[in-house]
């Protein structure tokens, strides 16, 4: 039986074909980072059913940031809420709702690039720990000796992680990634199936070469581990961007006392907006626990089950 040897013609076309598709990946790689990285600017409206004043500020990379300050009950506590990608501080006010109800002070703002804060590019993280740090100064600044909560939202959540929150009394992580690696590669699997290994790749080699940021810069996972105040890690049972797989590192990641907490039947969603009464009694309590103010709310359930 004679096999079969393919002729040089052949390989030459395969060859050929193999380096036409890694020429288009990399360009859709390429234009899909730029996407990514791209600002989010656009005005923002106030809310007319909820009353916060402007509040304008710098951070120690030079950006500018457009926010929003609520005024709780006095000595009650702050929270700073940090919204995700490509949205704006308007995002946080379903959380700064649920907090007002106890009697909390809030700063909503907009993330470098975002709303209408100033910025070029996206950082992923590694650059927006600037913005929470200086959201929590201002917070500090208008409830000087309040106790103080950040909460992050994927995006800010990770910024949140990886910012400087010495000083802080509790932190509440949303849907945060472990690493820049997870992140990206449960989104292009999602939307690439077989093909998003590969275009992972793509991505994560344009990171630095586009940005100066590394791999190494966006480990929420390590800079978890170094938080000293209360850590509670939320997740989405059915999140196939920050998979309970992910969630679940993350929170063996934390230092006592944590607590893990999970969305039945929502994925990579705003919680507070879609099961607002659940956000009440976990997150809200969670924080209002922390800052002192537990009287207003019942006991916890436990909530570490697996989803």
């Amino acid at each position: 039986m004679r096999l079969w040897r393919p002729s040089r013609s052949f390989l030459r076309r395969t060859a050929w074909a193999a380096a036409l598709a890694c020429v288009v990946a990399a360009g859709v790689a390429w234009l899909a980072a730029g996407r990514l990285l791209a600002p989010h600017h656009q005005i923002v409206p106030r809310p007319a059913d909820f009353s916060v004043e402007e509040v304008s500020f710098g951070t120690v990379a030079g950006d500018q940031l457009a926010g929003w300050f609520r005024q709780g009950d006095p000595g009650r506590g702050v929270v700073v809420i940090a919204h995700g990608i490509h949205t704006h501080r308007g995002s946080s006010l379903a959380r700064a709702r649920l907090f007002a109800e106890a009697g909390l002070s809030s700063v909503l703002f907009d993330h470098r690039c975002h709303g209408e804060s100033s910025g070029g590019q996206v950082g992923l993280g590694h650059t927006e720990r600037h913005d929470v740090e200086a959201a929590i100064a201002l917070a500090r600044e208008r409830c000087p000796g309040e106790p103080l909560a950040v909460v992050g939202y994927s995006l800010g959540g990770a910024a949140a992680a990886l910012a400087d929150l010495r000083g802080v009394d509790a932190v509440v992580l949303e849907a945060v990634f472990p690493t820049i690696e997870a992140a990206v590669g449960n989104r292009t699997r999602e939307r690439l199936g077989w093909f998003g290994p590969l275009a992972s790749w793509a991505l994560l080699v344009q990171l630095e070469p586009r940005t100066g940021i590394r791999c190494e810069d966006l480990r929420p996972v390590d800079a978890v581990a170094h938080l000293t105040c209360p850590v509670m890690i939320v997740g989405g049972a059915t999140d196939a961007q920050t998979t309970p797989e992910d969630t679940r590192r993350l929170f063996a990641a934390a230092n006592e006392p944590k607590e893990l907490v999970w969305f039945e039947g929502l994925g990579h969603q705003n919680y507070a907006k879609w099961a607002p009464e659940r956000y009440r009694q976990t997150v809200v309590r969670f924080v209002a626990e922390h800052l002192r103010t537990v009287d207003l709310w019942p006991p916890a359930a436990d909530d570490t089950a697996n989803p």
